[in-house]
């Protein structure tokens, strides 16, 4: 007699360092929609080129690696390959132009960012999640994209 596989299963349990990358992507595509124009349009915040929101990437002006930085909206803009890449986000031009849109106070706030030590339980990724996607699909309707 065969056995057959019990339809109920335990759900599997996500790790942080794939709900980091799903959090990455859907807020990557947030801080791009959100920066774009009516024609879907992005203009890169060190170089001031414009490509698609598709095309042109978030660029951190503190790096990645920086959770208590890694998403903050103030940190983040679209930015061209070659800034982001190539210039390894050309960070005297980004810095000059976080002073100018948001003031030297919040300039000093992200630096400090870099020094303090934050950590995302599973719940707050998810969290962080579903609002983005939720943000994503209103700025997609909004904007007609």
């Amino acid at each position: 007699m065969i056995k057959s596989k019990s339809t109920k299963s335990k759900p599997k349990k996500v790790s942080i360092p794939i709900l980091q990358q799903l959090l990455d992507k859907i807020f990557s595509v947030y801080i791009r929609l959100r920066h774009a124009n009516q024609f879907g349009f992005c203009k890169c915040i060190t170089c001031g080129e414009m490509l698609s929101w598709v095309r042109i990437q978030n660029g951190h002006y503190i790096d990645r690696r920086h959770i208590a930085t890694r998403y903050d909206e103030r940190n983040c803009h679209p930015q061209c390959p070659r800034c982001n890449i190539g210039s390894r986000g050309n960070h005297e031009k980004y810095k000059r132009a976080i002073v100018a849109e948001y003031g030297v106070k919040v300039l000093e706030e992200l630096e400090s960012g870099k020094r303090s030590i934050e950590k995302l339980t599973v719940a707050d990724y998810q969290d962080k999640i579903a609002y983005y996607k939720a943000e994503v699909k209103r700025l997609k309707k909004e904007k007609g994209l």
